[in-house]
């Protein structure tokens, strides 16, 4: 009978190149893992923030060949350069409105103003509008009077000497002011309470929250 070959076995070279191979395939493995890694937390490190759309609508009447604008602290807002202003659409007159976007839960001083044909500006009367955007992408929505006199009804932001504290069911507004005060609050989800008349150094109570978290961002002089 033949003889059984017996069975081949690798020699010590190609085990050493077994070898080698399997150690190379890993370090590639772990440096394309490592890459991967430092990737994703750049990416993370240079993510845009949350950004959240706020929708002025402001009433006023115009004559033929005027239109309004909002401008304010954001560069989105043209950063107070009237030339960049954002403008208003007059599809609802008297109520003008436009949407930009905003960083979320950050303060934005604005303002309105109407440009005329000729080129002049005229600004709203009376000081800085301000709002705070909801946090996440929420959107807020302003409903806004454009303010001829200063103290008009929903002539804009109450000064911060009207402060205000909120819980759930309630929001209480403190007049620190030294004039009575007419004041309402505004939510999170565009929402305007009533008004409601506050002397100086007196407290008025109006709705909070609720279990939905629709926060106060504002308060507001009627």
């Amino acid at each position: 009978m033949p003889r059984r070959r017996p069975a081949h076995r690798p020699t010590r070279t190609a085990s050493a190149a077994l070898t080698a191979l399997a150690s190379l395939t890993t370090a590639c493995l772990l440096a394309t893992a490592t890459a991967t890694a430092t990737a994703t937390a750049a990416h993370a490190a240079t993510a845009p923030p949350d950004r959240t759309t706020v929708t002025f609508d402001v009433r006023t009447t115009t004559t033929w060949g005027e239109g309004v604008y909002v401008t304010g602290s954001t560069a989105e807002l043209g950063s107070w350069d009237p030339a960049r202003a954002v403008p208003l659409s007059a599809a609802g007159y008297p109520a003008w409105s436009a949407t930009a976007t905003a960083a979320a839960d950050t303060p934005v001083l604005f303002k309105y103003l109407i440009k005329r044909p000729d080129g002049q500006v005229v600004w709203e009367q009376g000081a800085d509008r301000l709002l705070t955007t909801p946090p996440g992408t929420a959107a807020l929505t302003l409903h806004d009077v454009f303010r001829t006199e200063p103290g008009t009804a929903g002539s804009g932001t109450a000064p911060a000497c009207a402060s205000v504290g909120t819980t759930w069911r309630y929001a209480s507004v403190h007049n620190g002011c030294g004039t009575p005060l007419t004041l309402q609050v505004q939510h999170r989800s565009g929402g305007l309470s009533d008004c409601r008349p506050v002397p100086p150094g007196a407290t008025a109570t109006f709705p909070g929250s609720g279990p939905e978290s629709d926060h106060v961002v504002a308060v507001r002089i009627c």
